[in-house]
C-alpha cells in the first residue's frame, strides 16, 4: 500500500479557513482572547465571563470551545521552529502582524514569509489533528484540516 501524500495546498487552505473563520467563534465561546494564544502558557481562566451562564448547553459549548482553543494552542506551539515557522505563524495568526512587518523583522522578502506561513499552516494542521485526538483535549469531533492527494 502506498503511503498517503498530503495535499499541501488544500491543507494550508483548510487551516487558513479554520483560523480565520472558525477559531474566532471558539475563542469567543471559550471567553478567551486571540492574543493569549501567542503566549507559551495558555491561561485556563476566561477573559470576561460574559459568555458563560449556568445553562447546561452553554456550559457544554464553553467546555467544547475551550478544548478546541487548548488544542489549537498546543498545536501552534509545536510547529517546527525550522525557518522560524512557529514564530511566523504566531505573529501572523495570533498577534496579527502583517507580512511586511514579519518580513522586515526577519530581513527576508514577503514571498519568503508567504512560503514559510504555508509550511507552518500544513504543520499546524497535522499537529492539530494529533492534538484533537489527545485525551487531554477531547475534541476529536473537530474536522481534520489535512487533505491527501488522490
Amino acid at each position: 500500500m502506498r503511503p498517503k501524500i498530503i495535499d499541501k495546498t488544500m491543507t494550508a487552505f483548510n487551516a487558513r479557513i479554520f483560523l480565520d473563520a472558525e477559531l474566532p467563534m471558539y475563542i469567543s465561546m471559550a471567553d478567551k482572547d486571540l492574543t493569549s494564544l501567542s503566549s507559551p502558557q495558555l491561561s485556563s481562566e476566561g477573559g470576561h465571563q460574559n459568555g458563560v451562564n449556568h445553562q447546561e448547553n452553554k456550559l457544554d459549548d464553553y467546555w467544547a470551545a475551550n478544548a478546541v482553543v487548548e488544542a489549537v494552542h498546543a498545536a501552534a506551539h509545536r510547529i517546527t521552529k525550522q525557518n522560524d515557522e512557529q514564530d511566523i505563524f504566531i505573529k501572523y495568526y495570533f498577534d496579527k502582524w502583517r507580512d511586511i512587518e514579519i518580513a522586515r523583522y526577519y530581513n527576508v522578502s514577503t514571498a519568503t514569509i508567504t512560503r514559510r506561513k504555508t509550511d507552518a499552516l500544513v504543520d499546524f494542521a497535522i499537529r492539530l489533528n494529533h492534538q484533537k485526538n489527545n485525551s487531554k483535549h477531547n475534541c476529536d469531533w473537530l474536522d481534520s484540516l489535512v487533505e491527501y492527494q488522490s
